[in-house]
């Protein structure tokens, strides 16, 4: 009777285990340093790098889902993602530092708007980054606690909370 019960808590310690792993994927760092700035006068956005190339080990995952974690909002504030992909010749993008169109379009002129089914490169040649771009409609603050990533690698399926914490003023 004690074995049985113990192999029945074994059981169920590692289903327990196993749907936690099945869940969580983990590729990515966790959300956590910040950057903070103005949106430059005249420009209509600010794109900012959420992941970085060589997080993986050249394998790509499926992004199911993204969505900002916003903290406060009172600019009006729209966000879009998009898979940016590395120029060849070029150096990975620091993106965090461009403000407008024609800034974002020559540093990722590729640019692919991030749908359920993208592909993103956690590794490799050419480098791939996940960009956010947030809109402010109005003056005021868009801020964010990260950004939740939905997405898919091998056998795991689940949400991360990514990328940094930002905190945009305009007007």
């Amino acid at each position: 009777m004690a074995g049985a019960l113990a192999a029945a808590a074994l059981l169920v310690g590692g289903g327990a285990y196993a749907w936690h792993w099945h869940t969580h994927p983990s590729v990515f760092p966790d959300a956590g340093n910040a950057w903070s700035g103005p949106l430059r006068e005249g420009r209509d956005f600010m794109a900012i790098g959420i992941t970085y190339s060589g997080t993986g080990a050249g394998e790509s995952v499926v992004i199911e889902s993204v969505a900002p974690r916003v903290r406060n909002d009172t600019a009006g504030a729209s966000y879009e993602f998009f898979v940016c992909t590395q120029r060849p010749g070029q150096p990975e993008p620091q993106l965090g530092m461009l403000s407008g169109q024609r800034s974002f379009e020559q540093s990722c002129p590729d640019a692919e708007p991030v749908r359920e089914g993208t592909r993103l490169r956690t590794g490799g040649t050419p480098a791939q980054q996940l960009v956010m771009l947030v809109r402010m409609d109005e003056p005021g603050v868009a801020a964010t606690k990260g950004v939740e990533l939905t997405y898919a690698r091998g056998l795991q399926s689940g949400m991360q909370l990514i990328g940094p914490r930002v905190r945009l003023t305009s007007g």
